[in-house]
C-alpha cells in the first residue's frame, strides 16, 4: 500500500497500490484498510484512490463507500475514484 498525504495548501490523501494476498481476499481486509484511511481524512480534504481497471473487488468497495469514478482520468488501465472527507461521514 502507498498512502500519500498533502502538505501545506494541498488538501488531499492518495491511496495507491493497495494489494491483498489472494489467500486473504474476501476477508474484509481491503474494506478495513479503506475505512481506516477514510477515518483520517479531514473535512475539506479529498480522498483519491487509484486502482487498476481489473480490480473489480476494490471498485465494488469504493462504489459502496460512495467514491465517484473520475471518468476524465487519463492513465491507461488505471482508474481514479474520489470523495470529499466530509462526505465520508466518519469525522
Amino acid at each position: 500500500m502507498k498512502l500519500t498525504k498533502g502538505v501545506g495548501s494541498c488538501k488531499k490523501v492518495d491511496l495507491e497500490l493497495l494489494a491483498i494476498c489472494p489467500e486473504s481476499r474476501n476477508s474484509g481486509i481491503g474494506t478495513a484498510v479503506l475505512n481506516q484511511v477514510a477515518s483520517e481524512v479531514p473535512a475539506g480534504w479529498v480522498l483519491y484512490v487509484h486502482c487498476t481497471k481489473y480490480a473489480r473487488a476494490m471498485q465494488h468497495i469504493l462504489k459502496r463507500r460512495h467514491l465517484k469514478r473520475n471518468v476524465k482520468f487519463g492513465v491507461p488501465y488505471l482508474e481514479e475514484y474520489q470523495i470529499d472527507g466530509a462526505a465520508l461521514g466518519l469525522n
